[in-house]
């Protein structure tokens, strides 16, 4: 595991996945909470993600994707 901070354009597009995926989420009505049982990630950890967690895995946003029914590549979009 890396020990050293990302660099910014890693973290501003990180930054950017958690709007896209709160944006989302707010549009369906789902809480965190809700989101997180739908994936098992929990209410805490999808709240993480949304704030740009720099330890997000793939695993994570294929179980967002998925419980948001939006495609991995939808929701990993530049732009």
């Amino acid at each position: 595991m890396r020990s050293d901070s990302p660099p910014d354009w890693v973290t501003h597009r990180l930054r950017q996945l958690g709007r896209r995926i709160c944006v989302q989420r707010e549009a369906l009505g789902v809480s965190q909470d809700e989101l997180g049982e739908r994936t098992g990630l929990g209410g805490r950890r999808i709240g993480e993600v949304e704030q740009g967690a720099a330890d997000v895995t793939l695993d994570d946003l294929i179980l967002i994707g998925f419980a948001l029914d939006v495609p991995l590549d939808e929701l990993v979009a530049e732009g």
